[in-house]
């Protein structure tokens, strides 16, 4: 069993044959507006793989070592992947280009099926059986209709010199122009390297070891500034009345005055204060 691990996993509960080869991925655009395809899948008839929503999310409704009901003469060696549009139904409405969050989707899904079934990651250039219609592919490419002529990538299966039939409709433009000229850039962001992730936050380093910590002691008021200097450093820090008077209780000696409000040593004090001891 195939089941894309960044799907939603709802199988239709329907039997479909098992498939011996993997030539190609086949995109498509829903014509609906619904955040799901499975009410409709389950009821039989048409059934692809999967749907992409609005916001990228992926629904499975088929194993992909199974065929799909999606691409006619060409459901034996194809995964079918439909995709929402926004259906609005109203005259000359057109497929919107994909959403961001689906091109992303897109990208994640079909490098997978590429890995998981040997699918050439290129574009597939028609829908004849052969080479050219191995990779990614749309269901234009097996549409009959009025479409453009070659080169421009919009062209049906006639304008590309026949192939398989991917639907029965004529004129059918799924995916849609818009879509259409998003693939190329699809393929190519799918022969890249996958996104590493984000690596964590580096763990701060320990406090620096005080080697310096033998140092002299100063004082402004016995009972309230007491700092202790980082010879090296020529900085200080407040000394707390506990720790000034258990230094008092084990040393003699005399320092000059410092401001309360010093917080750097001048070489000047740094000349003028009297060493008594160290702790």
């Amino acid at each position: 069993m195939a089941i894309y691990p960044g799907a939603i996993r709802k199988l239709v509960p329907r039997t479909f044959r098992r498939a011996t080869e993997r030539n190609r991925i086949n995109l498509h655009t829903a014509v609906s507006n619904s955040t799901s395809l499975y009410p409709m899948f389950s009821k039989g008839g048409a059934c692809s793989h999967f749907y992409v929503r609005e916001d990228g999310t992926v629904e499975q409704y088929i194993d992909t070592d199974r065929y799909s009901a999606a691409d006619l003469d060409g459901n034996d060696a194809t995964i079918s992947i439909e995709t929402w549009d926004g259906y609005t139904g109203r005259p000359g409405w057109e497929p919107p280009p994909w959403t961001a969050a689906q091109v992303e989707a897109l990208v994640a899904l079909c490098r997978w099926i590429c890995v998981t079934h040997d699918i050439p990651v290129r574009l597939a250039q028609d829908s004849k059986i052969g080479a050219s219609s191995r990779g990614i592919s749309w269901h234009r490419l097996g549409v009959d209709g009025a479409f453009p002529r070659l080169p421009d990538p919009r062209a049906g299966r006639l304008q590309r010199g026949g192939g398989m039939h991917y639907s029965s409709a004529v004129g059918k433009v799924c995916p849609g122009d818009a879509r259409i000229a998003q693939i190329p850039g699809i393929v190519a962001a799918i022969g890249a390297p996958a996104p590493s992730p984000t690596p964590p936050a580096p763990t701060p380093p320990p406090p620096e070891p005080q080697e310096d910590d033998m140092g002299f002691y100063v004082y402004a008021d016995s009972a309230v500034a007491v700092y202790f200097f980082n010879q090296a450093r020529g900085k200080v820090r407040l000394v707390p009345p506990a720790e000034w008077s258990a230094i008092r209780a084990m040393q003699t000696g005399a320092v000059p005055p410092l401001p309360v409000d010093e917080r750097r040593v001048s070489q000047q004090w740094l000349d003028r204060i009297v060493a008594f001891g160290t702790y």
